[in-house]
């Protein structure tokens, strides 16, 4: 089944929310949007035009869209797409844990079952931080994580 608007709206929030899509990425996506619209949001209209906005702004301008921030699905996807940044060296893995803990903390979204492996990635990253677990720990926090997005990209709802 094909996601919806708010689904591909949520997803693209929480990756920008994340760090795992630029401005540039929303901007292509938003006039793809735009083209299927009969009559597009708003928000998505300058969105498109948004290349020189504050990261508050965008953020603002993305909440702003029909978005259901409940959706696991697109919640999972958005999330999900961050593992090619920390893959590549973009996002360190501690900050994109810490981010992703927040974030779901902040939706309350913490305790839904395909993110509760979060709350002990963030536990280990705490350990770490606190230097009861030695750096060495960072290589399987990295690949835990890592682990847990790419699961998070193939999330279907029952």
């Amino acid at each position: 089944m094909s996601a919806t608007f708010e689904q591909r709206a949520n997803e693209k929030r929480v990756a920008y929310i994340l760090g795992a899509a630029s401005i540039e990425e929303l901007i292509a996506w938003t006039d793809t949007e735009i083209e299927l619209a009969a009559d597009p949001p708003t928000g998505l209209l300058e969105l498109s035009v948004g290349r020189g906005f504050a990261r508050s702004r965008v953020i603002e301008l993305l909440n702003q869209l029909p978005v259901n921030t409940k959706d696991l699905i697109s919640t999972c996807r958005g999330m999900g797409s961050l593992a090619q940044h920390v893959r590549a060296g973009n996002v360190d893995v501690q900050s994109a844990v810490r981010r992703c803990y927040e974030y779901l903390r902040d939706e309350h979204l913490l305790y839904e079952d395909p993110f509760v492996e979060l709350i002990s990635l963030e536990d280990d990253l705490s350990l770490i931080r606190d230097g009861i677990f030695a750096d060495d720990k960072l290589k399987d926090l990295r690949a835990n994580f890592l682990d847990t997005l790419d699961e998070m990209q193939r999330f279907e709802s029952e």
